[in-house]
């Protein structure tokens, strides 16, 4: 892996005009199944003197990545018998009874909503087919036209809109697009104080799948199955203790995590690199978001994805980690467009998968149905998180591998190919064990 050195420094310091240097620091790992291979360095990316990093085994607010975790989370409740993944939510989460469409605005500018033909399921949630959709005013109009009746403002910062463009060919087909605000009021009403809200919309029949998607919701289904245990210590109890884990944690304000906690940059092409805070939930965390809340070091992330890839039944039983890497969608509607769509939308969606590969959506992630030569193989499951935070993990040759970083926008070109000269290098030291 010596060869890593020098190719990553071409991204630190790229040469010409056509590249700008990868802000950081960026950590980069990767485990096989049996335990013979396990990489992980981090490499200090600063192009500005100025700017402090954090010593140690750096910490990075994993947001999205967190999914991954919260499945297996809401996994072991299946197979507790406490969830299941056909049923409709509602049982557990009375809130979503009865839920409507948003079908079209009138001419006074008022929504106008139909009841849901379908129910959600936790399977939907899964795979990103509920229809619920974060409050982004990017992925379609009728999110911001939602959130201005709400007098709140959209969910996404003032970089958002230019790289999840929302004329893209692949929203197109969303014509009845679907919200369910994350806001932490918006959250506290409906969940807290059982209150109702008039805006919260489901899919007219669950038919395809769009990558808009949220797992998140999966965190109160976790909680009130075990008697409001926080989803955090649920997580620490039944998958960190048994793994020895002891930096992924919803609780950022652990004086040794902020000992260890890598900045947030943004960069914009007028105003450079600027410092930002990835979340604007408080801290500490009074709700443990499962779908982007977590804090965690690579070498800890790695220890999840090994176990997934050894199929330890500490966290997962066999059956169980086997359905996360089976298609569960019948249509890919939302996806079969992707390469339509700005490149660093696609890319936070396909990672560094080709986007001519036919892809479907596992139990936590997404699934190339053909292998990525040099690279990841067959049926492997990807997802990413925000500041440009990836992971794979490939049970067809048995590597699992993570790529952090605290840079956005996401979907970073750059971030992209690094992640590419990444895998091909680990591929190809573990093929020449």
């Amino acid at each position: 892996m010596d060869s890593l050195d020098q190719i990553v420094a071409q991204f630190m310091k790229p040469s010409g005009t056509n590249h700008r240097p990868l802000q950081g620091p960026i950590t980069l790992g990767a485990v096989n199944k049996d335990g013979t291979f396990e990489y992980v360095k981090s490499f200090d990316c600063a192009n500005d003197k100025n700017i402090e990093q954090p010593s140690g085994n750096p910490i990075y607010h994993i947001a999205s990545c967190t999914k991954l975790i919260t499945t297996i989370a809401v996994l072991q409740c299946v197979e507790k018998g406490l969830l299941a993944l056909d049923n409709d939510i509602s049982k557990v989460l009375n809130e979503f009874q009865n839920p409507k469409v948003l079908v079209r605005f009138d001419k006074h500018g008022d929504p106008v909503v139909e009841d849901s033909k379908g129910v959600v399921t936790l399977r939907h949630l899964l795979t990103h087919s509920s229809g619920m959709a974060y409050g982004f005013e990017s992925m379609h109009p009728d999110l911001a036209r939602l959130q201005k009746l709400r007098n709140r403002k959209t969910l996404e910062g003032g970089t958002v809109v230019r790289y999840h463009p929302s004329d893209s060919p692949s929203f197109a087909l969303l014509l009845k697009i679907i919200v369910f605000d994350i806001n932490r009021h918006i959250v506290d009403a409906l969940y807290r104080r059982n209150l109702s809200n008039p805006f919260l919309y489901t899919i007219q029949g669950n038919n395809g799948s769009t990558p808009l998607v949220l797992i998140g919701l999966e965190k109160w289904l976790v909680e009130r199955v075990n008697g409001d245990m926080k989803l955090g210590d649920y997580m620490q109890h039944h998958i960190f203790d048994p793994l020895g884990i002891n930096d992924i944690t919803f609780v950022s304000d652990r004086q040794d995590i902020q000992d260890r906690l890598v900045q947030c940059w943004e960069r914009s092409e007028t105003e450079g690199l600027k410092k930002v805070r990835l979340s604007k939930r408080p801290y500490p965390a009074k709700e443990h978001f499962g779908g982007g809340g977590l804090f965690a070091s690579a070498t800890d992330l790695l220890k999840v994805y090994g176990a997934i890839l050894r199929k330890d039944d500490k966290i997962l039983g066999e059956e169980m980690v086997d359905l996360m890497f089976k298609p569960q969608l019948q249509h890919t509607v939302g996806l079969d467009h992707l390469s339509d769509s700005h490149p660093s939308y696609r890319n936070s969606i396909l990672n560094s998968v080709p986007s001519s590969t036919p892809i479907n959506f596992g139990l936590g992630g997404l699934l190339n149905l053909q292998s990525v030569v040099g690279q990841r193989g067959s049926h492997s499951l990807t997802w990413s998180g925000m500041a440009n935070c990836y992971w794979w993990i490939d049970p067809q040759n048995g590597i699992a591998g993570v790529y952090l970083s605290q840079l956005i926008p996401s979907g970073e070109p750059d971030a992209i190919a690094l992640l590419s000269k990444f895998e091909e290098t680990v591929y190809s030291s573990v093929a020449s064990k």
